[in-house]
């Protein structure tokens, strides 16, 4: 985890309200959390099925943002965002 927040101090050093992915937002966060194609249809996908609002795709993004971090990756990739979108999953709901 501290190198987790080691990588978020250099990447917001230059960014005087951000020092940490959860302090991101808008134009801010999509410069950090750019999504490949894959992972843009994913998340795509998963606004449509669990009616996210534009804060709830942002705090998944930012969500994968950090879970890309901890795995010391320098890019979102699926599992990543898989992992992001499943803490948001409705448990025990049928569809």
């Amino acid at each position: 985890m501290t190198a987790a927040r080691g990588i978020q101090a250099r990447r917001f050093a230059d960014h005087p309200r951000a020092r940490v992915n959860a302090d991101a937002s808008g134009r801010l966060l999509e410069e950090i959390a750019p999504l490949d194609s894959e992972c843009r249809s994913l998340l795509a996908l998963a606004a449509e099925k669990l009616g996210l609002t534009p804060r709830g795709y942002h705090r998944i993004l930012r969500s994968a943002r950090t879970i890309a971090d901890l795995d010391d990756s320098p890019a979102i990739r699926q599992p990543h965002l898989a992992e992001a979108l499943s803490y948001r999953l409705p448990f025990g709901r049928p569809d």
